[in-house]
């Protein structure tokens, strides 16, 4: 009763302590639970509320916030209105939504509790609701577009409804396919190791066990009891626990998991709408009944809104002889004509074949009119063996020129990733303890790039991702590849080949591989498969074929070298070495100021001698001089700004404080989510700084003048509006990319710029636009144009005019995440995983109509015309860290430490090396200042 009525901040503090983001309001913890962290409240207190332990004052009480609860879920005017599009007015399937339908099923636990004893309208009106949202399902299978991690929570729905009404579900039609569905998404794995099911519930999974009759879940169960190599929260079955009141007293007499082994199984969910009409979401194949088995986990199309990297035909999951070699979203290929994507993109794939036959099981997909191919692929696997992907992939319009990126992701017990030095890659595995190796090759002849330990899906996998420049195409022109993941070391040559009529694999016994009109021929030593759409054949070896795809694999030559970077070394002025890593910069006077960590530097740039230096208690992360005031100012981790002038007196320190709003928003609720100070900005006689959600204007003297609540997320840039005294104030968001601008008077609206030609780019996935960047610029007619670059699962460059309407559009692809909000690289913002690193506007050619530059992580460099014309495409050696701007050219620091030059028509030019990854690069008169990962700093004299 303490909790449940806090009267005090201290009690909302243990809340939070307690239950984290479980409450939209600490203060209303019965009325304001968070949905699904709220389903089982009500039902614990039915179970109590008449014992004499509460008074009848007491039980009145809660009585009234359950009233207040039914009363919040169906006036509430924001997303997650069950009443939002009109979704549940009428009786009739529609696609759950994790939002939408648990507050439309909160909405029915409390007036289901309260109709019993006080029926009325409002009570009547939630038992509607939550009916109209759940009980169609069990007509009609329809599954939320919600990502693999958890699809478990959209099943639970389903669950939990079903056993509110007795035993009317047990053993229903519809419930045991919700559970098969997600017995065909597990791996079987121990612990949390099971990634589809890392998020899925004891309770789910024992309750859907006893809905469904099916022991499949039972055993996902003691599953997760094993602690596997990276769980780190596994089912506790010794201890009371939610949901082991389903735990059986016998096994059921269903397995939904024994019953597919051996075949293709398929995830069908009904459409929206149309629920007579199924469409396909996943395909698995398993052929085991055990973790000792292969498993192949198939996802065919991108939801939008989902937090899942875009994708059409992605392996998924690929677990050979219960050791799991590939697994995440990047397992694909994607073709780029002419070197971007397009701007309308298929988010689906045609399943056109799939069978088993023998050790053999196959999968081939297809997907059109992508990015200006149709691409078609066979995944096929030998049992415990290995397994390949052929592709076939036609241009279906003149390209000019054209990039396949060929990806492989490796997951969490991936010990490394690395080169063979014949071309192949080697994985080395540590699963459960047992050391593995397998080698994984392609016959794409170009350099791979190899991104190791990037955030994605939480897991830190290995994304290796090969790269082939084709050159331009005509309508109708062919392409071809093969890739082969065998257990086993690299060999002396490579281990896949390709020849104008058949492709080679070593696996590692030569094994040709032949494309037929409607299949494939794959011949072995000792067998020989025909596939013919769904159907497979087995026969005896062919020694031709063996010997034909030794000698196509002999022949093939080791893959040529990048050639390296003409050299053109900048003369050094001086180098310095400070401590750990130079990790931010700023140049003010005849200055540097440098950050590391927690040591602020000022150096002299004349000769690179350190002025005077300053250790603070947090973090550093943002550096700023203020030349009205005459302050260098340093924002740290621990939400600190300190005012320095040039001699190194300390003048004031401030501390930022959330503004009221944000602190009653609980996913940052003390600062959970987003420490330190994110942005600092001297304008005029204010000085703006950003922080969670949060903009704070102080005077000269650190003194705060205002406060104001923006919107929840980091305010990672405050940015000058041109012929304008206001401000964009650019978030580290979550999905919306909106924009604010805010007024002298610090007044804040809404400034929209979160569309393209065509699409609203917060609609592509939680992680779409957690960063990007606003670069305004004029063209050569003097009008003010921006260029607005975002990152996310979708890459793209937008060109607005002055009124932000879109003028014009590049897509770079399929991305991921541009960091954790808490990311660890606050004090080396240069190291963010992001996929859209730099942009910048430089007039190469010096004509007065200025390009656009945007370097991204896979090393590639666009050159952009002030229309969005592309006029150039450069591969980088390394991938970019960071950019600097000069008169007719820029430089990029990479992350090998090297510093590269371009100059208008020119080609890329090395003109230095730092001992570490670039993390400061500075223009400052006829001087470049770098500073590196190792805490090189080195200052180039500009000829």
């Amino acid at each position: 009763m303490r909790l449940a009525f806090p009267k005090d901040e201290a009690t909302k503090d243990e809340l939070f302590a307690r239950d984290d983001e479980s409450y939209d309001d600490h203060a209303e913890p019965i009325v304001k639970v968070y949905h699904y962290r709220g389903a089982f409240m009500l039902l614990y207190w039915d179970m109590v509320d008449e014992n004499p332990l509460f008074t009848d004052a007491e039980r009145q009480q809660v009585t009234q916030k359950i009233y207040d609860q039914l009363v919040y879920r169906l006036t509430r005017k924001d997303h997650h209105s069950p009443y939002r599009n009109r979704r549940y007015d009428e009786y009739k399937p529609v696609r759950p939504h994790r939002h939408y339908s648990w507050e439309a099923l909160l909405a029915y636990t409390a007036a289901r509790y309260l109709h019993k004893d006080y029926p009325s309208f409002d009570t009547a009106e939630g038992l509607r609701i939550g009916k109209n949202a759940l009980e169609p399902l069990y007509t009609a299978i329809i599954n939320a577009h919600i990502p693999l991690f958890w699809m478990g929570t959209t099943a639970e729905l389903q669950f939990y409804y079903a056993l509110l009404q007795g035993h009317r579900y047990v053993d229903h039609p519809a419930l045991r396919d919700y559970a098969r569905n997600l017995s065909l998404l597990s791996d079987l794995g121990p612990g949390n190791d099971d990634n589809n099911h890392r998020f899925t519930s004891l309770w789910t999974l024992l309750a859907g066990a006893y809905l469904a009759q099916d022991q499949a879940l039972v055993e996902i169960v003691q599953n997760k009891k094993k602690a596997g190599v990276f769980s780190t929260k596994v089912f506790d079955l010794d201890g009371f626990r939610l949901g082991q009141s389903f735990w059986p007293a016998a096994a059921y007499p269903r397995d939904s998991i024994r019953e597919n082994v051996g075949k293709w199984n398929f995830f069908r969910t009904a459409k929206p709408n149309a629920s007579q009409e199924t469409e396909l979401q996943y395909l698995c194949y398993r052929s085991a009944p055990d973790r000792s088995g292969d498993y192949l986990l198939v996802d065919t199309k991108y939801d939008h809104g989902i937090r899942e990297t875009q994708h059409n035909f992605a392996l998924v999951n690929a677990t050979l002889a219960g050791v799991t070699v590939l697994r995440g979203f990047e397992n694909t290929l994607i073709p780029f004509g002419d070197n971007l994507a397009d701007l309308e993109q298929p988010y689906g794939s045609d399943i056109i074949a799939s069978g088993s036959v023998g050790p053999y099981c196959w999968v081939t997909g297809f997907v059109k009119d992508f990015n200006g191919f149709d691409w078609q692929r066979t995944w096929l696997a030998k049992r415990g063996e290995y397994l390949l992907a052929a592709d076939t992939v036609t241009a279906v319009r003149d390209l000019g020129s054209a990039r396949l990126d060929n990806g492989f992701v490796s997951q969490s017990y991936i010990n490394s990733m690395t080169p063979a030095g014949n071309g192949d890659f080697r994985l080395q595995l540590n699963p459960s303890g047992d050391a593995r190796e397998y080698t994984l090759s392609t016959s794409v002849d170009a350099l791979p790039v190899l991104k190791t330990g990037g955030r994605v899906d939480r897991i830190g996998p290995n994304i290796l991702t090969w790269q082939q420049d084709t050159g331009a195409l005509k309508k109708g022109d062919v392409l071809r590849l093969v890739s082969v993941v065998r257990p086993g070391a690299p060999l002396e040559t490579r281990s896949a080949a390709l020849s104008a009529e058949a492709a080679a694999l070593a696996t590692p016994r030569p094994t040709l591989w032949n494309w037929t009109a409607d299949g494939f021929v794959l011949r072995e030593p000792d067998a020989t498969l025909t596939v013919t759409g769904n159907v497979g054949q087995l026969g005896d070896g062919d020694a031709a074929a063996t010997q034909q795809a030794a000698q196509l694999l002999a022949s093939r030559p080791a893959p040529a070298a990048m050639a390296p970077l003409a050299s053109a070394s900048l003369p050094v002025h001086w180098r310095q070495e400070v401590a750990t890593y130079a990790g931010v910069s700023c140049i003010f006077d005849d200055k540097a100021a440098i950050a590391s960590h927690k040591t602020l530097r000022v150096m002299n740039l004349a000769d690179g001698q350190i002025l005077w230096q300053r250790e603070v208690s947090g973090a550093i992360g943002r550096l700023a001089w203020w030349p009205q005031a005459g302050l260098l100012l340093v924002g740290c981790w621990d939400d600190k700004l300190h005012g320095w002038d040039a001699k190194g007196e300390a003048r004031w320190t401030f501390t930022s404080e959330m503004a009221p709003e944000m602190q009653r928003f609980p996913p940052y609720y003390q600062r959970s989510a987003a420490p330190g100070i994110r942005s600092i900005l001297p304008h005029g006689e204010m000085l703006y700084i950003g922080s969670a959600g949060t903009l704070e204007a102080l005077d000269r003297q650190g003194q705060l003048q205002k406060r104001v609540y923006v919107q929840f997320g980091p305010l990672e840039e405050l940015i000058p509006i041109p012929d304008s005294h206001d401000v964009l104030a650019r978030r580290l968001v979550s999905g919306d990319p909106v924009l604010h601008r805010v007024s002298p008077e610090l007044t804040v609206r809404h400034h929209g710029w979160g569309h393209g030609l065509r699409d609203y780019l917060g609609s592509f996935g939680y992680n779409q636009v957690m960063h990007q960047f606003v670069l305004f610029f004029r063209n050569g007619q003097n009008e003010l144009r921006v260029a607005n670059v975002f990152n996310g699962v979708q890459n793209r460059l937008v060109l607005r005019d002055a009124d932000g309407k879109a003028l014009n559009e590049a897509n770079f692809g399929a991305g991921k995440t541009a960091a954790a909000v808490t990311n660890s690289y606050y004090d080396r913002p240069a190291m963010l995983d992001t996929t859209m690193r730099n942009a910048a506007i430089v007039d190469l050619d010096q004509d007065g109509a200025p390009e656009i530059v945007v370097a991204i992580a896979n090393g590639k460099l666009y050159i952009f015309d002030q229309q969005l014309k592309l006029l150039r495409t450069l591969t980088l050696p390394s991938e970019p860290r960071t950019l600097a701007v000069g008169d007719g050219e820029f430089f990029l620091g990479l992350h090998d430490g090297a510093i590269v030059r371009l100059a208008a028509q020119g080609d890329l030019q090395l003109v230095a090396r730092l001992s570490g990854a670039v993390l400061t690069l500075d223009r400052v008169g006829g001087q470049l200042l770098a500073g590196s990962a190792k805490g090189e700093l080195l200052a180039l004299a500009l000829e």
